[in-house]
């Protein structure tokens, strides 16, 4: 990349990977509130059964 000094570009890498964990604890976030809600279901399920 010209034009950019060796700091700059030691600092994009890691905004880089650091962007990169963001997005994969996101998704990891995301697959909980997923598992969470099917639970939830699952309870419903249970609760309206015992009724």
């Amino acid at each position: 990349m010209e034009g950019f000094s060796e700091a700059q570009l030691t600092k994009l890498k890691k905004n880089e990977q650091i962007s990169a964990e963001r997005e994969r604890e996101i998704d990891q976030v995301a697959k909980s509130v997923q598992d969470l809600a099917q639970i939830m279901k699952d309870l419903s399920v249970l609760v309206i059964d015992q009724v």
